[in-house]
């Protein structure tokens, strides 16, 4: 059975996106690198990924530009959703990730002027 943290991690590599799945912190997520301290932290509203595809309720994507000398303190929202069709929200997560990540060219804050929030 896939859970929500394969079927993203799968979507992520579908389009060259490289994440992994870290279930460390306060709660699940999948990280994206977006540079040499910056990281995209992807999980749902309850910072869980170990649910069911039927029991998706949204993604939220947050940017985090330095995580060495800011830590987690600093971070912008990417994409926040809550649809419920796993299906249908995925693809408008990787997009905004694409956005961001494509945005960058060196400097971290030109990523959130392209991230999208629906």
């Amino acid at each position: 059975m896939t859970n929500a943290a394969q079927y993203l991690l799968s979507a992520l590599q579908a389009v060259g996106i490289s994440g992994h799945f870290d279930g460390s912190f306060a709660g699940e997520l999948v990280t994206v690198n977006a540079g040499p301290t910056a990281q995209i932290w992807i999980t749902d509203h309850d910072s869980t990924l170990n649910y069911e595809l039927h029991e998706h309720d949204g993604w939220l994507a947050c940017y985090y530009p330095d995580l060495v000398d800011q830590g987690s303190e600093k971070f912008t929202v990417l994409y926040s959703s809550d649809n419920a069709s796993i299906e249908e929200d995925t693809p408008n997560l990787i997009k905004a990730i694409q956005a961001a990540l494509n945005g960058q060219s060196g400097e971290p804050d030109s990523a959130l002027s392209e991230g999208a929030t629906s």
